[in-house]
């Protein structure tokens, strides 16, 4: 009977598993959310260098994130404005330019394929919808943006989740003619592992409990 109902289960597993194949989640301002389901997480916090970049000074961090300009002046990590804004963490900042307007297009490629990525954006305000992060090469839009206005020198959280795991993601700095223009800090990234890998796990402790179920040993008939 228990073997059974664990068949029912893995089963049950499968089929939710199937269902939920090429779902992506968006998180916005919802951190921890969005830390629930992208565990183990690493962090880019951009203090390990400052002014313009190269793109790979960063490459010594887990899954070697590399950064490319797409669009912009270039690629810039520091006090970047609007000044008076505050990091997330430490003092840096990051931006395809380093103006009052920071507008453009930076793409991080990543040596294995992730399933989660994040980032605190900074005065995200009318271009809220062109802010964010693409997966598809050459996008106009962000498939991932803000679904709001978020507010002049305000630090708002975007992030997604997805099953379909992706080499590179574009994120997309307040790409609005004449906008103010837009910044990053603590860009996080995960591989979150894919629905196979819970199917695996599932059938592995379907084998456990089948080795551990005890036997009964039927006592013998003596006749008398």
């Amino acid at each position: 009977m228990r073997i059974r109902l664990v068949l029912l289960a893995t089963i049950s597993l499968l089929a939710t598993a199937s269902v939920a194949s090429a779902a992506t989640i968006v998180f916005e301002n919802d951190l921890p959310g969005w830390q629930a389901l992208a565990s183990p997480e690493y962090v880019v916090d951009f203090e390990a260098a400052s002014g313009e970049l190269v793109g790979n000074e960063f490459a010594g961090l887990p899954l070697a994130p590399l950064f490319e300009l797409i669009s912009g002046q270039g690629l810039f990590s520091g006090g970047l404005a609007p000044t008076q804004l505050t990091p997330s963490s430490g003092v840096n900042v990051f931006g395809p330019a380093d103006t009052g307007s920071i507008e453009g297009v930076i793409r991080v490629s990543f040596d294995s394929p992730v399933t989660a990525v994040g980032a605190f954006f900074f005065d995200v305000e009318v271009d809220f919808a062109l802010t964010g992060f693409s997966t598809i090469a050459g996008a106009a839009v962000p498939e991932v943006a803000f679904s709001s206005f978020q507010g002049q020198a305000v630090q708002s959280f975007l992030g997604f989740v997805t099953d379909s795991p992706v080499s590179f993601v574009d994120i997309h700095f307040a790409t609005l003619p004449n906008a103010d223009g837009t910044a990053i800090d603590d860009l996080r990234y995960s591989t979150v592992p894919e629905p196979s890998t819970a199917i695996l796990l599932a059938l592995g402790l379907l084998g456990l409990s089948v080795q551990r179920r005890p036997r009964r040993i039927r006592p013998a008939f003596v006749s008398g």
